[in-house]
């Protein structure tokens, strides 16, 4: 796994570099597009940081790219990219199980390790932005650090969080902050991982609230555009995207076997910027453009299509049906249709169309979740029709039984955050419904369907540990 120490380096000189390329005649930093060493060794001041952090918010925005979020759903049953020249997309997951040194199975993981090797270097690096020999207006202050480093925190628990979603059960290492050389870090286990991520997302949240009233540096425009009378432009509402993260996590502890985490969970929520009066969209969201030298959506493919049976389970007058375009295609023995609406290329602003990150409808979901698990399920009613009244259908009746219910909230889960991430992976594992039981298995050729809910852990990874891993486990 050299792979990762390595980027603790690289993802400094590679974000920095790219993310301002203009910054070579700015006389209040030095010329980043050819990093000098003394940047790595001598320490960073208000200037480089703020490119640093620029840099790690625009590599995490790159980390959600088209294999995590096709390989994810294709898993889910929800689509198929069904390209002309790479059969893989669909015969590394749907006809047999994913090769550790293959197109499928050695991807979704480095880019998460990018991102945290990044957000590494920028918390270590803010506390020599106080070293005496930097003038005064190069320093910065204990309160615009703790600012600095509650946000690298908690994007750096998202990428951790991702990366357990593609290899669930498998793990990941974490003790990823250390120096260059040192001894890899061990895996440890699914349980320990999110314990981890909700501790780290908690320190986040601790350094949030020392942060005073405003940022230093400037944020994406996905996070200063005012929804509903909130942006996440300030420690205080960035605060609610980070507590909106925690109360996922939460979930799915809680899900994993902890029962305390539900209660963790609803008050994550309640901190978090979720508001059933507001517009569901409210989020989030990253963001693309068109213009030269900038980044357009990954999934703006032709290549993309439904799963039928995804469309298939649509409740008549449902108006989310609006995801779903025109279109079929058939290779490698599966059949795509319709294509997705918001990933024709026929439809020009589809390639700068923004993404959500984590949005209020999620939310509202995720406390349709924890109230189920909590037995209340008026309440859990309540949310589910909150979303589904929003899409031309009648509001439902309080089930009879929890399991109806969980089946009630993700129908809702599956249309509304359709082809958005991997949540819908997630909660078939989560619910002990990835199987025959539940899903009408997949099949080309006469193949068997080898139901994979994961992804391996990469060949280059297993090279590095003598071809096995050993996982930690508390």
């Amino acid at each position: 796994m050299k792979i990762i120490p390595l980027a603790r380096n690289l993802a400094l000189v590679t974000a920095v570099s790219a993310a301002f390329t203009a910054c070579k005649d700015n006389p209040t930093v030095p010329e980043l597009n050819n990093i000098p060493a003394n940047i790595l060794t001598d320490g960073l001041d208000k200037g480089t940081s703020q490119l640093l952090m620029t840099g790690l918010l625009d590599r995490d925005r790159g980390s959600v790219d088209q294999r995590y979020m096709v390989f994810s759903s294709t898993m889910a049953r929800d689509i198929y990219r069904l390209d002309s020249a790479e059969p893989r997309y669909v015969t590394e997951i749907l006809v047999a199980a994913p090769d550790p040194g293959g197109f499928v199975g050695g991807s979704a993981f480095t880019n998460f390790f990018n991102v945290i090797r990044t957000a590494n270097t920028l918390i270590d690096g803010l506390p020599t932005t106080k070293r005496a020999a930097l003038a005064p207006q190069f320093q910065l202050n204990d309160v615009q650090i703790a600012g600095a480093t509650g946000v690298a925190q908690t994007i750096k628990a998202q990428a951790y969080y991702r990366a357990i979603e593609m290899r669930d059960t498998l793990g990941i290492p974490v003790a990823l902050d250390k120096p260059f050389g040192e001894e890899l870090a061990p895996f440890v286990c699914k349980k320990d991982v999110l314990s981890y991520i909700a501790a780290l997302l908690d320190s986040a949240n601790t350094n949030l609230a020392a942060a005073g009233s405003s940022f230093y540096f400037p944020l994406p425009a996905g996070f200063t555009a005012i929804q509903a009378g909130i942006d996440f432009n300030t420690p205080a509402t960035f605060a609610t995207y980070n507590r909106a993260l925690k109360a996922k996590v939460e979930l799915y502890r809680g899900l994993a076997g902890d029962p305390t985490a539900f209660a963790r969970a609803s008050t994550a929520l309640g901190q978090s910027f979720i508001n059933t009066a507001a517009s569901l969209n409210v989020a989030p969201v990253y963001t693309y453009s068109n213009a030269a030298n900038e980044t357009t959506n990954p999934t703006f493919d032709n290549n993309i299509f439904a799963n039928p049976k995804a469309k298939a389970g649509l409740d008549s007058g449902d108006t989310r049906a609006a995801k779903f375009a025109t279109g079929t295609s058939t290779r490698y023995g599966f059949t795509g249709s319709p294509r997705l609406e918001a990933t024709r290329t026929a439809v020009g602003a589809n390639q700068t169309k923004p993404r959500r990150i984590i949005s209020n409808e999620e939310l509202i979901l995720i406390r349709a979740q924890v109230k189920i698990e909590q037995g209340d399920l008026a309440g859990a009613t309540d949310d589910i029709n909150a979303v589904r009244t929003q899409y031309g259908l009648a509001a439902i009746a309080v089930p009879a039984t929890k399991a109806a219910a969980i089946t009630a909230v993700l129908y809702e889960k599956r249309y509304s955050l359709f082809f958005e991430g991997a949540q819908r992976l997630v909660d078939l594992r989560a619910y002990g419904r990835f199987n025959a039981n539940y899903l009408t298995p997949e099949s080309a050729n006469g193949s068997t369907d080898p139901f994979v809910s994961m992804l391996p852990i990469p060949k280059s990874e297993l090279d590095q540990r003598g071809g096995n891993v050993t996982r930690t486990c508390s």
